[in-house]
């Protein structure tokens, strides 16, 4: 029932653009066929209730229905994989007990729970509209049950012949205005008290509502607006809809009495103008909805140009094709979306090793340290400075500017009169630790991504004591001045609100395995975030660890907004401590895949395994 609710909901938004498209085709061809627009509307009709998504490279709509991106299940490693990953070895890594406050935005994803009450929600508003619907067709039912046969001095006879089939004209005291009502057999209903001479315009209409079958359109109407009450341009489109059905009815009867009968016909309308609005589900009303204008357009009806007619026909063909169809998603690199698909290790490992052969523009992998051996010294030096808050090496190698600007940023303080030597440099917490090795004596909180001839772009893992890692990307510019490097510029972005797959890999360039986003396996704090979590389910972040989808939105850090990222899972049956959560970035149609494992035990937390696919386009 939730994935039919969140199905709907895109599906209603996809239908949003349509409705606005419709909406300005109908404003600028204000004076053509009121009839083509009905045909507008039963487009719009037929996306709100059909989920189909045909692709066009003519889409103009962003695509927001949610790609379903499953991955199957995962074997455990066996043999000589099993082997090599008892023997990884674990980087000690100290953990307090107190927490600190994360700078940035702490992201966490929409529960399960917030989209249960979400459907909940909607089916009680369905419920009221259904329920208001069924109201105003027993108030009016009854209202009119009392109605008697016209008399047939009055209008020349009692049933009035419309072709093959018959409608019966009854009048009563308790109605304002003129209508069709009924599902099965319409009758038309006139006030007492209505003029001899109006009641040829007032027969007239309604046949024609009845010969297009206007009287079960409406009420069609009125269940995609139950269904879609959420929506406000299904509101308007609605409200616009019920307009239009009275001008087409009204061109169609001015054409066949004649121009001649215009100001009497208009006079109709507004005699027969309904002084309170009747229910807008059920009757079909003579004077129901926007008079002035109906009057307006029948006393300026003139057989429309044929410039008029072309554009018409044009704009039928130009708004299904570039509204009712998705633009074209990008393939993932690769994709296991059947049980029987599952991936081995080798296999995943030919995933990871795919990703990393992806290329994007504003993030280059190339090393070429061998050429430039003085700079990447310097970028070496730089990296573990800033992780170590080595204020000293960080002014040797910063320019002017660059020292400005992070005094400016409040990372850079001078001592008294300007004294270097009395500098301090960076933060508390968040913070990358620099006494983290692996067991090459490489520091682990750091990760040089590329240097360029004028260029390098360095990752930081900033940890908290919660604990948790956030990533930093820092891009630096430089020049040579003799043998030094000098920093030019520096630029530092905190990648905690992940929202496009381009993002995502720029932040786990390597995937996570074997980096500090590996809790489990290699920066050795899964154990105490697993120890907290269970201590402090209601604290902030901790109660997101225990699903897996939440889990990872809040560990790898991505944007928590269901109408900018969707998340969906793939639970396995036959291990219900390994799936699959695929990340669905709405705004460029891109996605990313990661493994999750629950490695402390059933009543455990959740923690990132590995990175299966990344689609950035």
């Amino acid at each position: 029932m939730e994935k039919l609710f969140l199905n709907l909901f895109h599906m209603s938004i996809s239908a949003g653009y349509l409705i606005l498209a419709v909406l300005l085709v109908r404003f600028l061809l204000r004076k053509v066929p009121k009839s083509m627009r009905m045909f507008l509307w039963i487009l719009v009709g037929i996306r709100l209730i059909f989920p189909f998504s045909v692709e066009s490279v003519f889409s103009l709509i962003p695509d927001t229905k949610a790609v379903y991106t499953y991955i199957g299940e995962m074997e455990q490693p066996t043999g000589e994989a099993a082997e090599n990953t008892d023997s990884k070895k674990s980087v000690s890594q100290p953990i307090q007990q107190n927490t600190y406050p994360v700078s940035g935005e702490m992201v966490r994803h929409k529960s399960r729970t917030a989209v249960a009450v979400g459907m909940k929600i909607w089916i009680a508003g369905m419920a009221l509209m259904l329920g208001y619907m069924l109201y105003s067709y027993l108030h009016l039912r009854n209202r009119v049950k009392m109605s008697v046969p016209a008399d047939a001095a009055a209008v020349g006879c009692g049933v009035i012949n419309d072709k093959n089939d018959s409608v019966r004209l009854y009048q009563s005291d308790d109605i304002e205005s003129p209508f069709l009502f009924g599902i099965l057999r319409p009758r038309i209903y006139i006030p007492c008290n209505i003029s001899g001479d109006e009641i040829l315009y007032v027969i007239q209409h309604e046949l024609t509502h009845k010969r297009r079958k206007d009287y079960l359109i409406k009420p069609l109407g009125y269940l995609l607006l139950s269904v879609h009450w959420f929506n406000p341009c299904v509101w308007a489109a609605y409200a616009m809809f019920c307009k239009d059905i009275e001008l087409i009815c009204d061109e169609h009867v001015v054409r066949a009495l004649g121009a001649e009968h215009k100001k009497a016909y208009s006079q109709a309308l507004l005699n027969s103008a309904a002084k309170h609005r009747m229910a807008a589900a059920c009757p079909i009303a003579f004077g129901e909805v926007s008079v002035k204008e109906r009057v307006k357009n029948v006393l300026h009806y003139q057989k429309p140009a044929f410039w008029m007619l072309a554009a018409a026909v044009l704009a039928c063909i130009i708004v299904p094709v570039c509204f009712m169809t998705q633009k074209k998603a990008g393939v993932p690199v690769q994709m296991y979306t059947q049980k029987g698909d599952m991936p081995s290790n080798t296999q995943i490992q030919h995933i990871q090793k795919q990703i990393k052969e992806i290329r994007v523009d504003s993030l280059s992998t190339e090393k070429n340290t061998e050429k430039i051996p003085a700079v990447a010294k310097t970028i070496e030096q730089w990296a573990k400075a800033f992780c170590d808050r080595d204020a000293k090496t960080i002014l040797k190698f910063a320019s002017e500017e660059v020292k400005n600007q992070f005094m400016e940023q409040e990372l850079l303080a001078l001592g008294i009169d300007d004294e270097y030597e009395a500098a301090s440099f960076g933060w508390s917490s968040p913070w990358p630790w620099g006494d983290t090795y692996d067991e090459n004596g490489t520091s682990c909180n750091y990760h040089i991504v590329s240097v360029t001839d004028h260029s390098a772009e360095i990752l930081y893992y900033a940890w908290v004591s919660d604990p948790h890692v956030t990533v930093w990307r820092e891009t630096l510019t430089y020049d040579m001045e003799g043998a030094d490097c000098v920093i030019t510029s520096e630029t530092l972005a905190f990648m905690d609100g992940i929202c496009v797959a381009r993002e995502f890999y720029q932040a786990y360039p390597d995937g996570i395995a074997g980096t500090m986003m590996d809790y489990y396996s290699f920066n050795g704090a899964g154990e105490a975030l697993n120890k907290n979590a269970k201590e402090n389910r209601e604290g902030y972040g901790y109660k997101n660890m225990f699903e897996p989808d939440t889990a990872a939105v809040w560990l790898l850090n991505i944007l928590n907004n269901p109408n900018k990222v969707g998340t969906y899972l793939y639970q396995p049956d036959t291990d219900p401590d390994i799936c699959t959560v695929t990340f669905d970035f709405y705004e460029d149609g891109s996605t990313a895949s990661v493994q999750m494992i629950r490695p402390y035990g059933s009543d455990g937390i959740w923690v990132p395994d590995s990175v299966l696919t990344v689609c950035p386009y």
